[in-house]
């Protein structure tokens, strides 16, 4: 059920009005995959994690590949094939609140994903304003702009201890 009780914003864009707190632009571009810290420890299925792969096409991931064992390299994936979630090409850990083809670099559309963490228990990622990648080139004429944020919180665990993961 959804109600006003269980929708939560907070606004990192530093240029609205509403500006909660102060987000950090990750400075992404079509099809990459940054790293960040969040100084302390999420715990996600019962192992702790302190940082967060974010992808320029509306996902995340506590593991930035497929798999990491003693005898491969790891593969970052920072690319958009519009696969199912379960489908074995997305990475292990991936949190998924708006998984698409995100800007396609044909256009000249802001790429704002903003960055913030409290360093005690809280992360919020959020793309704010990012073109979909199949209007990026008409964005003179019509666009469609998709704004939505991840949030983790580590102060509000479920019984097993892991973290609550808001999208």
């Amino acid at each position: 059920d959804f109600n006003d009780d269980n929708y939560r914003w907070i606004e990192l864009n530093p240029e609205s009005e509403l500006n909660d707190l102060p987000g950090t632009n990750l400075e992404l571009v079509d099809d990459t995959l940054t790293v960040r810290g969040f100084g302390f420890d999420f715990q996600y299925y019962g192992q702790p994690f302190d940082s967060l792969y974010v992808c320029s096409n509306g996902w995340a991931s506590f593991l930035p590949c497929l798999r990491q064992d003693g005898n491969s390299n790891c593969n970052e994936i920072s690319y958009f094939f519009n696969n199912s979630i379960t489908h074995p090409l997305g990475p292990y850990g991936m949190l998924a609140p708006f998984f698409d083809d995100l800007d396609d670099n044909e256009g000249e559309e802001p790429f704002n994903v903003y960055f913030w963490t409290n360093n005690q228990d809280s992360v919020i990622v959020e793309w704010h304003g990012v073109a979909n990648g199949q209007t990026d080139e008409n964005c003179d004429v019509s666009c469609d702009k998709e704004t939505f944020q991840l949030i983790l919180d580590g102060n509000n665990t479920s019984l097993s201890g892991d973290g609550e993961i808001i999208f």
